[in-house]
């Protein structure tokens, strides 16, 4: 790594690893806290590069295809957005949707489901005894994006990343993506500036 870059890989580290809090999170507020940390690495990642290597030979015209993309993709638009959503105003940028347990009753038309014995713990069901088989569905928690309004512009959840659909990410999938976009652009800024890179 050169010493240069040494600022920008830092910020970088530190996005990864909200993200890697975001993932091992045991509450909603932990994850907040993670995402909001997350925003605001990965913004300083870009800022830190951009810093070094602005007066590099080239280097505003190799960065125009980044900049293209940073304000077009609906996905690295919200997170530039929600980044200052976060730092400017009290506004929730995430949401908590609760999982659930369904239990689904399978009796075909006509007949009756007839329960003898119905026993669940931890929201799993241990031991039933009835006439029709029944089929329990569990939906795991979910931390969905919301949309973010900035100055009067409203930037809504992303569906696309980079050309590729994407449905109603959640907000740990939305940091993922992201990762691998400015992991990208600070590891070819480095192979091709480090030499030219001004702390």
């Amino acid at each position: 790594m050169s010493r240069a870059f040494r600022h920008a890989k830092n910020e970088f580290r530190a996005a990864q690893q909200a993200v890697d809090r975001m993932r091992h999170a045991r509450d909603f507020n932990g994850f907040e806290i993670a995402w909001r940390d997350f925003l605001s690495a990965i913004e300083k990642t870009w800022i830190k590069v951009e810093r070094l290597c602005r007066t590099a030979p080239g280097f505003q015209q190799w960065q125009r295809s980044f900049k293209d993309q940073r304000s077009s993709d609906p996905l690295l638009q919200y997170v530039y957005q929600a980044r200052h959503v976060d730092q400017h105003t009290v506004a929730e940028i995430v949401s908590l949707t609760p999982g659930r347990s369904t239990i689904v009753d399978n009796t075909p038309p006509g007949q009756s489901l007839h329960i003898k014995h119905l026993e669940i713990r931890g929201g799993q069901i241990v031991n039933y005894v009835g006439n029709q088989p029944l089929r329990q569905i569990i939906t795991s928690p979910r931390i969905d994006l919301l949309p973010v309004e900035n100055r009067g512009t409203v930037s809504p959840i992303p569906t696309e990343h980079l050309g590729t659909p994407i449905s109603s990410p959640s907000a740990a999938e939305a940091a993922m993506l992201t990762l691998k976009f400015y992991e990208n652009f600070v590891l070819e800024a480095e192979r091709r500036f480090a030499s030219h890179a001004r702390n």
